[in-house]
């Protein structure tokens, strides 16, 4: 792999990438450095361009967090740091919107592990839920039945803490 081509994958995938690092892991500069190993690995592995690399980069990302809590033991209850969004709005309007935003990511931090990750994937990583179901090792069934169970949990949460 050339350095161009590795530059384009990182320009294309780097923040998705990056959603899902802080989605396992709850920490900004935890969430960097696994983009960094994620990326590093596909230096290393990748002698050509083809497949489907954003269903692979997500694939080693998750596989570099779980070796890292396999190796430091890693305690996930760390506070959650909010993801700047940025909007040519009203002042005001970006507020309201960015809290909105805010409070859903919170619950979904909250969310089961396993309904965390699929919302995670399927919204802010817009992977379909085919690809889901590799990352997550189910079929593709239990994966259309997990996203609407983790949707169904996500609106009682929300409903019942008045997050919105």
């Amino acid at each position: 792999m050339n350095k161009n081509s590795l530059e384009k994958l990182y320009k294309q995938y780097s923040n998705e990438v990056y959603l899902y690092a802080f989605s396992l892991c709850k920490n900004h500069h935890d969430a960097q450095e696994l983009v960094s190993d994620t990326f590093f690995k596909v230096l290393i592995s990748l002698d050509k361009d083809d497949g489907d690399f954003k269903y692979w980069l997500l694939r080693v990302c998750k596989n570099s967090w779980l070796d890292g809590m396999k190796k430091k033991k890693y305690l996930l209850d760390k506070p959650i740091e909010t993801i700047p969004v940025s909007y040519e709005m009203d002042v005001l309007d970006s507020i309201l919107k960015e809290e909105e935003k805010r409070c859903i990511f919170d619950a979904i931090q909250q969310l089961p592990q396993t309904y965390k990750e699929i919302i995670i994937l399927y919204y802010y990583c817009n992977m379909p839920l085919k690809d889901i179901a590799d990352i997550m090792n189910i079929s593709a069934g239990a994966s259309r039945m997990l996203i609407s169970r983790a949707r169904r949990y996500l609106k009682e949460r929300l409903n019942k803490e008045d997050f919105i």
